[in-house]
């Protein structure tokens, strides 16, 4: 899902940040977070990958399947997510599965080569994803 980033949030406010989203047209009282980093391809837009996990997300992913567009959302964020805190440390390991990749994908926009040496072990079920998410890595890092 991506959203436009007509607030302009500073990339950095961003990295590793959380965003709660609401989809009206299912409920109005229903907030879910996620994990939002900005489009490799075009950063006056943010995204957040949405795992089918249940029956919200489930809902829409059947909605995607049989729409065109995805319905209006309510987003509420930036919020502090634990992951920015590792942006102080020099020696960076992080360690996920599945889309708990996305705080990191975040982050690992904005490290810097000489600031910091990050390793990244990703357990996944595809190989083929990390072709996917690559693009939004810092190649320098």
């Amino acid at each position: 899902m991506w959203f436009n980033n007509r607030s302009k949030i500073a990339p950095v406010e961003l990295a590793g940040s959380i965003v709660r989203i609401c989809l009206p047209k299912f409920s109005t009282s229903e907030w879910h977070p996620f994990s939002a980093f900005y489009d490799p391809y075009d950063v006056r837009y943010a995204c957040v990958y949405i795992h089918n996990a249940g029956d919200w997300t489930n809902l829409l992913h059947e909605y995607a399947r049989w729409n065109k567009h995805l319905p209006h959302a309510w987003i509420a964020g930036p919020l502090f997510s634990e992951f920015q805190a590792c942006m102080s440390y020099r020696n960076i390991l992080c360690v996920c599965s599945g889309t708990a990749i996305a705080p990191i994908m975040g982050l690992a926009q904005y490290w810097e080569p000489g600031e910091h040496t990050v390793t990244v072990i990703w357990l996944l079920r595809d190989k083929n994803l990390i072709a996917q998410m690559l693009p939004a890595m810092n190649p320098a890092t």
